[in-house]
Order: structure tokens, then sequence, then C-alpha cells
């Protein structure tokens, strides 16, 4: 079995780089604001990684945990535990 990759991450993929042309460093900011509310150990994801990734069966530990995050003071819309 060899595995295939259909997308390549780079960059750009990560919400807080600089390459990332989808928001502005005022919107990044915010979030980041966010998201240290929502996981002030790991606001950016696992390493920093800062992705948007969300799949059927469950939410990455790499993407921004204000979309995981789920404790007392953060509800994430996407949970990664029950």
């Amino acid at each position: 079995m060899e595995p295939i990759c259909g997308v390549t991450l780079s960059l750009r993929d990560s919400v807080f780089s600089s390459e990332c042309p989808h928001f502005s460093v005022a919107e990044k900011k915010t979030l980041l604001d966010y998201c240290m509310l929502a996981d002030r150990n790991n606001p950016k994801g696992y390493g920093d990684a800062g992705l948007l990734v969300v799949l059927a069966h469950r939410t990455p530990n790499n993407t921004i945990p204000v979309l995981h995050a789920n404790h007392g003071g953060w509800q994430g819309l996407f949970p990664r535990h029950d």
C-alpha cells in the first residue's frame, strides 16, 4: 500500500502565518485572543500549526482550539472528546 497525498499543507494554511491571505493582521490578533481563552497552553493548536481542519470523526489537535476546546470556560463547535 502506498499513501497518496491529495493536498499538501503549507504556511498559507496556517491561520496565524503572515503567508495566510484569508485574514487581516487585526483579525488574526482577535482570533489569537479567543484562542488564548480556549487553550492558554496551545493557542495556535499543537505544534503551533494554526490549522482550520475538522474531520467527520474528530477535530485534530493541531487545529486552533476555538474549534475544539471544551472546558468550563469554553465550548468548542467541534469538541475532540465527548
